[in-house]
């Protein structure tokens, strides 16, 4: 686990579900931007299980809260040139806090030498 000022930062594990559906999955506003939300909890299951397998997504919880806040991924698709994308989603009603920037510049800066690729 990972932890900043404010945030924890850690993979996901399968009974991590419904909170993502209650701090993310099912923001209207999300849609708007991103496919697929609002989602049903049963998406947000299989959703939840598949990024479980991935040890480069990583779950953000609220340090003082523990409520599920989003998630932030790194993705390698041109390992060769060396190139790579960072990804993440933050729940409407944690927006504009500076959690996104906070989880994203401290994933940027800690994780590149651990990553699996």
């Amino acid at each position: 686990m990972l932890e900043t000022n404010r945030l924890l930062i850690r993979n996901f594990v399968a009974e991590d579900t419904h909170s993502c559906f209650e701090g993310w999955g099912k923001d209207k506003k999300l849609g708007k931007y991103i496919l697929g939300y609002p989602a049903e909890e049963k998406q947000m299951e299989a959703f939840v299980d598949a990024w479980s397998k991935n040890k480069n997504a990583w779950l953000i919880l609220e340090k003082e809260s523990k409520n599920c806040i989003g998630y932030v991924t790194i993705d390698i698709p041109y390992i060769q040139l060396g190139i790579g994308e960072i990804g993440y989603v933050i729940g409407e009603r944690f927006q504009n806090k500076g959690y996104a920037f906070e989880a994203v510049s401290y994933t940027h800066l800690t994780l590149p030498t651990k990553l699996e690729v």
